[in-house]
C-alpha cells in the first residue's frame, strides 16, 4: 500500500470511470491528480490514522420510473477502495481454480 507506483495504476484504473468526477459529501473529485495527495494517503494508511467518510446518498432514476440511492464516496476513498481490490485480487486469483465463476 506504500508504493506509489501502485496508485497511480488505480488512479489510471478509476479516473475515467462514469463517475470519477462526481464529489462525495467533500468537493474532492478525482481530477487534478496530485503525488502530495497520494503521499498524504499512504501516510495516514502506514500509520493508521486513515477514516473512510459516510458516503453521500443521491436519487439517481431509474428507467423504471423508480428512483435509486446510491452511495457517493470521497475522491480518496474511491483511491482506497480501488487499492484494496487490486491488491486482494493480487493475492486471491493465484489461489482459485480457474473453474470458479467469474475467472
Amino acid at each position: 500500500m506504500a508504493d506509489p507506483l501502485l496508485w497511480e495504476q488505480v488512479y489510471a484504473e478509476i479516473a475515467s470511470n462514469r463517475g470519477a468526477l462526481t464529489p462525495g459529501v467533500t468537493d474532492e473529485t478525482l481530477d487534478g491528480f496530485s503525488l502530495e495527495r497520494i503521499e498524504r494517503i499512504i501516510g495516514q494508511i502506514t500509520n493508521g490514522s486513515y477514516r473512510f467518510v459516510p458516503v453521500r446518498k443521491a436519487l439517481i432514476p431509474k428507467a423504471s420510473g423508480k428512483t435509486h440511492p446510491p452511495g457517493i464516496p470521497t475522491a480518496s476513498d474511491k483511491l482506497v477502495q480501488a487499492a484494496v481490490k487490486l491488491l486482494l485480487e493480487r493475492i486471491c486469483e493465484p489461489v482459485f481454480s480457474t473453474r470458479s465463476h467469474g475467472l
